[in-house]
């Protein structure tokens, strides 16, 4: 019995299919850079840096997809890192999927000077 338990567990973990994920699809993200990659947070040469980015996927249809992604952040020259804020919002079909997240950012730049 016990053999037989383990046998189904490692079937269960080693044959499983493939599995994907949704992520916002913005035609233009490399203009967001926060989004793009969250380290850049506070890596460019002015004090505050704001981002927005939007897409209305299949606008004429009754179920569209509405991506919303904001961030902001703050160079701190002090530690050579940065200071930032980023909202997600996604607003999917027709049954009013809406999801809405809030992330804090810090980054430091090691060896920086």
């Amino acid at each position: 019995m016990k053999r037989t338990g383990i046998l189904l567990l490692l079937c269960i973990f080693l044959l499983q299919p493939k599995s994907n994920a949704q992520d916002h699809m913005y035609s233009q993200f490399f203009n967001s850079p926060l989004y793009l990659n969250p380290a850049l947070n506070g890596q460019f040469p002015a004090d505050l840096r704001m981002n927005l980015i939007y897409r209305n996927q299949w606008a004429s249809l009754p179920g569209t997809l509405n991506y919303l992604t904001a961030s902001v952040d703050y160079n701190v020259p002090k530690f050579g890192g940065g200071l930032g804020l980023m909202v997600t919002r996604s607003s999917e079909g027709s049954a009013y999927l809406t999801k809405t997240n809030f992330s804090g950012l810090y980054s430091y730049s090691v060896g920086s000077d």
